[in-house]
């Protein structure tokens, strides 16, 4: 428990280094003549954005329901979930 709190604590600060701004280092990257491709840039950069937002909210409850934090703590290892429903099914 007290690594998992650690690591909640460790996530919850801010950087210790300056980081730019993705979008905006990336938009630097076009000639003043290609806002064609600029605007190509942007949307597609949001789009994955939104996406990686929106399957993380579908994918998350699912791993939820097959492991728990304490068993992604655990250090020894146990059978694929498929493999357990197949032996108790058998």
């Amino acid at each position: 428990m007290i690594v998992l709190t650690a690591i909640v604590a460790r996530a919850a600060c801010p950087p210790a280094r300056c980081q730019p701004c993705v979008s905006a280092f990336g938009g630097d990257q076009f000639a003043p003549g290609q806002s064609r491709n600029l605007e190509s840039f942007f949307f597609m950069f949001y789009f994955a954005i939104n996406l990686g937002s929106f399957l993380s909210q579908l994918i998350t409850p699912i791993l939820r329901g097959d492991v728990s934090w304490c068993d992604a703590l655990r250090r020894r290892t146990r059978r694929p979930r498929r493999a357990r429903l197949t032996a108790a099914a058998a």
